[in-house]
């Protein structure tokens, strides 16, 4: 019976290398029912050499790639499939398990064996297979030789010129073909010319979110709320254009400017204080005090122990009147904030201490649905406040730091910062004053006192109704 099902099943090989027989393949084998988007750049994948698509967040790109592989793999005898892309776990935590899904109940379950690395015909390990090649050394992807070779290259926004070399010097035979797929996050590179400057070499599509059954109106909707219809962040994430600038920070330098040219002729509201800590080495200890949308202090130290920083926050509670302190525990925070908490009640201060972790999950759902994590939600919410209008105090070192911080979107579209440790491997310094403004402007919860917080959170937005 398993000798008839094969037959059965190479009978049809012919049919489904035919025009159109990648899709029916699909529908058939696979019992996928692709979009009108997908199906176009499917018949492309078929007939082309050279294919390359754009696309915004959650159009079936990840479906794609794992379609075009499976057909390749079972269509085309003895067929080779390198796998990379600028990510290292992206193949390996996106597209395999997607492949594995499409196989999982179809009638090639039985043929098409899967391990970590490798996907390949049963019998057939080193010679009929899909590998998964690492993205830190174009080497890798060298030496690849077959009458149906298949590069799929994903997030090929990252694609290095070195990697396009052995590629373009790969697909020399007439069974060879490239597939490039990703959101089109930079204005330069392989891929960006492979739709701009070498269109005319290339099979090339883009997948819009606004085109597709796929993805909900409210998603675009948010995104276009949240960022602007006409920004870089919904050209990429939802048209799935290109970006208009080549930067990817997350605030940008017009919103600090414009925050140090507007003024408030009168503070009102609670009085916030931001403390980032450091101890040691270059970094530096930020106190950064505001009221309501206004500054009234900065003050920076260098080299302090945990009891000369608790003492000298008291100083200023005691001098400033400040109702709450935002304090990020990392570092050597987590020692001040237990210092501040015991002084606090011990002089029976009437102030909230606010404990926030940078790297904390967020404390709700609807924010853990579209940020990876707190400083994502910090940064997001003061990104917010600029836009609204504050009284940002003028500081070149404030406005380098909060402008030069990368930012990207994990595979479940969350907002995500660039670490300290990446700004640093960049030359940057460590971002302690842009972290300590940011924790001056956050209202919401961190570890601690959620009821206090509840209630600063009443009064702060019966002061904020006057502005």
């Amino acid at each position: 019976m398993a000798k008839d099902k094969f037959q059965g099943l190479i009978s049809k090989m012919k049919e489904y290398r035919e025009p159109r027989g990648f899709i029916k393949f699909v529908k058939e084998q696979l019992g996928a029912n692709p979009t009108k988007q997908q199906e176009k750049v499917m018949e492309d994948m078929q007939k082309e050499r050279k294919i390359t698509v754009k696309a915004g967040h959650g159009v079936g790109k990840t479906a794609l790639a794992a379609w075009f592989l499976i057909w390749f793999i079972v269509t085309h005898p003895f067929a080779r499939i390198p796998c990379t892309s600028n990510k290292e776990d992206q193949i390996k935590e996106r597209l395999w398990p997607e492949v594995k899904k499409w196989v999982r109940g179809s009638p090639w379950d039985d043929y098409i064996i899967h391990n970590k690395t490798r996907i390949h015909i049963k019998g057939y390990p080193e010679d009929w297979f899909a590998k998964i090649e690492t993205a830190s050394d174009p080497d890798n992807l060298a030496g690849y030789h077959a009458k149906y070779l298949l590069y799929i290259v994903d997030e090929a926004s990252g694609l290095g010129k070195e990697f396009a070399q052995v590629i373009q010097g790969a697909i020399t035979t007439e069974g060879a073909k490239v597939f490039m797929i990703g959101n089109p996050t930079k204005r330069s590179g392989y891929f960006y010319d492979s739709h701009t400057k070498n269109v005319d070499k290339w099979a090339n599509h883009t997948l819009s979110c606004r085109n597709s059954p796929l993805v909900s109106e409210e998603y675009i909707k948010d995104m276009e709320d949240e960022w602007g219809k006409d920004s870089d962040v919904v050209r990429v994430r939802v048209d799935g254009k290109f970006p208009k600038s080549e930067s990817d920070s997350y605030i940008s330098i017009e919103l600090v400017e414009q925050a140090f040219e507007f003024e408030l002729l009168e503070a009102i509201g609670p009085k916030v204080l931001g403390v980032d800590v450091a101890r040691f080495g270059d970094d530096e200890i930020v106190f950064h005090g505001r009221q309501g949308r206004k500054d009234i202090e900065r003050l920076t130290f260098t080299k302090k122990r945990t009891t000369n920083v608790t003492g000298r926050i008291i100083e200023r509670i005691r001098e400033v009147g400040y109702e709450k302190v935002n304090i990020d525990v990392g570092n050597m925070g987590a020692g001040v904030i237990d210092q501040l908490i015991e002084k606090v009640r011990e002089l029976d201060l009437d102030v909230i201490v606010n404990e926030i972790g940078f790297g904390d999950s967020p404390p709700d759902e609807e924010l853990k649905k579209h940020n990876k994590d707190m400083t994502a939600v910090m940064w997001r919410n003061f990104r917010d406040k600029l836009k609204e209008g504050i009284d940002l105090s003028h500081d070149e070192k404030v406005k380098e730091q909060l402008t030069n911080r990368k930012y990207e979107f994990d595979g479940s579209g969350r907002l995500k910062l660039e670490s300290k440790k990446k700004m640093k491997a960049r030359g940057l310094d460590s971002p302690d004053r842009a972290d300590a403004c940011v924790l001056a402007y956050y209202d919401g919860e961190g570890r601690s006192n959620p009821e206090d917080l509840e209630t600063f959170g009443t009064s702060y937005a019966k002061e904020a109704s006057v502005w």
